[in-house]
């Protein structure tokens, strides 16, 4: 199995998508896919060192309004999936994983 990557891809409007893949050229083709524009962006590789810290979000699950669940469970207002580290364990198709637009 190919080592893969997540890659960070930093648009001028400031949203920033998280890609899955084996390289950056593969990573750039994925996004490519979701038919974005392409001419203007900052790419970074993230640091294994980083993956435990980072999350895929359930943006259909916001954070509850009552005070009696586990806070743990949620970033930034919504559910967590998964780590960056817990999705690269269960997953080998290069893929778009996380978006800031929403």
């Amino acid at each position: 199995m190919k080592q893969k990557h997540f890659y960070e891809f930093e648009y001028p409007s400031g949203i920033i998508d998280w890609v899955f893949a084996s390289n950056k050229r593969e990573a750039i083709e994925v996004v490519k896919s979701w038919d974005v524009d392409l001419f203007e962006f900052n790419i970074i590789r993230v640091p294994r060192s980083e993956w435990k810290k980072r999350y895929i979000l359930d943006i259909n699950h916001p954070e509850p309004e009552e005070e009696d669940y586990n806070e743990e469970e949620y970033s930034c207002g919504y559910k967590i999936m998964a780590t960056f580290e817990e999705y690269a364990r269960d997953n080998d198709t290069p893929d778009m994983v996380a978006t800031s637009e929403f």
